[in-house]
């Protein structure tokens, strides 16, 4: 009696399905399935099609570009260190400006004292 309970439970707890529901449900899984492989299949179809470039010449362009890249990289770090070695002639040539003026200072300073 207990067991006609629970199937009777479980029974009123889900919803009612007709046989039409069931095979219409079915089918939809099915045909999602097959649009899903049809998908796949055109989308390999498209890459292999605009594929640019062979591997090896994939690769020839990489190298290339690697190659251009790390002589931009050299180029602009040599005009850096240029730079650079500007700034550090400017700035000597300042702080010997004010060394100048402040013995001039000094100086004066002595001799009025």
């Amino acid at each position: 009696m207990r067991w006609l309970w629970v199937a009777v439970t479980i029974h009123s707890a889900n919803p009612v399905y007709s046989e039409g529901d069931k095979v219409m449900a079915e089918e939809k899984g099915s045909s999602g399935f097959s649009w899903f492989l049809a998908g796949l299949g055109l989308g390999a179809l498209i890459g292999v099609l605009y594929a640019p470039k062979a591997g090896k010449e994939t690769r020839e362009e990489l190298l290339s570009s690697a190659r251009e890249g790390t002589e931009f990289l050299k180029q602009k770090s040599r005009d850096a260190v240029d730079q650079v070695g500007d700034m550090v002639d400017r700035g000597k040539t300042q702080v010997n400006e004010y060394v100048g003026r402040s013995k001039e200072y000094v100086e004066r300073g002595r001799a009025v004292g």
